[in-house]
């Protein structure tokens, strides 16, 4: 049974090497990409409330969808690459969901969005594949 990795998206280039070093050192590895909603990340107005939590939201799931397209014709098509869309703060939620989930690793790179909590490695909650940090 093939290892299933791990590797959130964000958009960031740090992402996208993260994304690129999984594909290079893991060739045989199933890929679940993630990526993580922040609603709390939209435009406040003056009376400190969320202006339009909605369309926030909905902007984000169709960026989402956008990362998930762009690093699957990445990926290619001979390996299987399923999708989670997870909300939250992107380091705790992505950590929880890998632990909750069985994941066997993960590939991300440390961002404002996604620094790994100081609990737990850059690689995976259960397994580091090699220690790489990305820069």
């Amino acid at each position: 049974m093939a290892r299933q990795l791990l590797v959130p998206l964000d958009g960031s280039p740090q992402s996208t090497e993260a994304l690129d070093y999984a594909l290079e050192t893991f060739p045989e590895a199933d890929l679940l990409f993630v990526h993580v909603l922040t609603p709390a990340d939209s435009s406040v107005g003056a009376d400190g409330l969320l202006t339009d939590p909605s369309g926030v939201v909905a902007e984000q799931r169709d960026r989402a969808e956008t990362l998930f397209e762009e690093a699957e014709a990445t990926a290619g098509d001979d390996r299987t690459i399923d999708r989670e869309v997870l909300a939250g703060r992107p380091a705790t939620e992505i950590v929880h969901y890998a632990e909750d989930n069985d994941i066997d690793g993960s590939s991300w790179a440390a961002t404002a969005a996604t620094e790994p909590p100081s609990c737990c490695s850059a690689a995976s909650p259960k397994q580091s594949f090699d220690g790489r940090q990305f820069q």
